[in-house]
Protein backbone atom coordinates (compact mmCIF):
# COMPACT_ATOMS: atom_id res chain seq x y z
CA UNK A 1 0.00 0.00 0.00
CA UNK A 2 2.99 2.28 0.94
CA UNK A 3 4.36 1.66 -2.70
CA UNK A 4 1.27 2.50 -4.39
CA UNK A 5 0.92 5.93 -2.41
CA UNK A 6 4.56 6.97 -3.21
CA UNK A 7 3.72 6.11 -7.28
CA UNK A 8 0.36 8.32 -7.15
CA UNK A 9 2.49 11.16 -4.99
CA UNK A 10 4.92 11.13 -7.70
CA UNK A 11 3.04 11.02 -10.56
CA UNK A 12 0.52 13.82 -9.46
CA UNK A 13 4.17 15.91 -9.03
CA UNK A 14 5.40 15.14 -12.25
CA UNK A 15 1.95 16.21 -13.99
CA UNK A 16 2.05 19.49 -12.09
CA UNK A 17 5.15 20.15 -13.77
CA UNK A 18 4.37 19.77 -16.68
CA UNK A 19 3.10 22.94 -19.02
CA UNK A 20 0.28 22.88 -21.85
CA UNK A 21 1.08 24.14 -24.78
CA UNK A 22 -0.96 27.35 -23.91
CA UNK A 23 0.94 28.08 -20.66
CA UNK A 24 4.03 27.94 -22.80
CA UNK A 25 2.97 29.80 -25.47
CA UNK A 26 1.43 32.57 -23.55
CA UNK A 27 4.61 33.49 -22.09
CA UNK A 28 6.08 34.67 -25.52
CA UNK A 29 3.55 37.34 -24.97
CA UNK A 30 5.38 40.89 -24.29
CA UNK A 31 8.56 39.33 -26.24
CA UNK A 32 9.68 41.81 -28.90
CA UNK A 33 10.12 40.41 -32.27
CA UNK A 34 14.07 40.39 -31.58
CA UNK A 35 13.22 37.86 -28.99
CA UNK A 36 11.34 35.48 -30.40
CA UNK A 37 13.43 35.34 -34.06
CA UNK A 38 16.49 34.73 -31.78
CA UNK A 39 14.64 31.40 -30.40
CA UNK A 40 12.46 30.64 -33.31
CA UNK A 41 14.78 31.46 -36.22
CA UNK A 42 13.55 32.89 -39.59
CA UNK A 43 9.92 32.51 -39.73
CA UNK A 44 7.97 30.54 -42.99
CA UNK A 45 5.70 33.42 -43.47
CA UNK A 46 5.02 36.81 -42.86
CA UNK A 47 2.39 39.74 -43.73
CA UNK A 48 1.43 43.04 -42.22
CA UNK A 49 -2.05 44.33 -41.76
CA UNK A 50 -3.78 46.66 -39.81
CA UNK A 51 -1.24 48.00 -38.24
CA UNK A 52 0.18 44.02 -36.95
CA UNK A 53 2.61 41.79 -37.90
CA UNK A 54 2.14 38.30 -38.64
CA UNK A 55 4.85 35.62 -38.33
CA UNK A 56 4.16 32.31 -38.81
CA UNK A 57 6.38 29.05 -38.49
CA UNK A 58 5.26 25.89 -40.65
CA UNK A 59 5.73 22.64 -38.70
CA UNK A 60 7.00 19.30 -39.34
CA UNK A 61 4.69 17.10 -40.97
CA UNK A 62 3.67 14.21 -38.53
CA UNK A 63 1.80 10.87 -38.73
CA UNK A 64 0.02 8.89 -36.20
CA UNK A 65 -1.63 5.26 -36.82
CA UNK A 66 -4.44 4.19 -34.24
CA UNK A 67 -7.23 1.25 -35.11
CA UNK A 68 -5.29 0.65 -38.86
CA UNK A 69 -5.23 4.31 -39.72
CA UNK A 70 -2.69 6.44 -40.56
CA UNK A 71 -3.65 10.08 -39.95
CA UNK A 72 -0.93 12.86 -40.94
CA UNK A 73 -1.12 16.62 -39.67
CA UNK A 74 1.12 19.65 -39.38
CA UNK A 75 1.19 21.83 -36.36
CA UNK A 76 1.30 25.92 -37.85
CA UNK A 77 1.97 28.68 -35.09
CA UNK A 78 1.60 32.27 -35.83
CA UNK A 79 2.87 35.15 -33.75
CA UNK A 80 0.71 38.22 -33.88
CA UNK A 81 2.68 41.33 -33.28
CA UNK A 82 1.76 44.57 -32.36
CA UNK A 83 4.45 48.02 -32.03
CA UNK A 84 6.92 45.20 -32.28
CA UNK A 85 5.67 42.74 -29.55
CA UNK A 86 4.03 40.00 -29.15
CA UNK A 87 0.32 40.26 -28.73
CA UNK A 88 -1.35 36.86 -29.55
CA UNK A 89 -0.57 33.90 -30.94
CA UNK A 90 -2.59 30.81 -32.63
CA UNK A 91 -1.88 27.25 -33.53
CA UNK A 92 -3.30 25.65 -36.56
CA UNK A 93 -3.65 21.88 -36.95
CA UNK A 94 -2.17 20.97 -33.69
Amino acid sequence: MRFVVLIAVGLLLAGCQTKSIEERLNTWIGATESEVLDQKGPPDRSYSSGGKKYLTWIGTPSAYTYGGTTSFYRCDLTFTFTRGKVTNWRTKGC
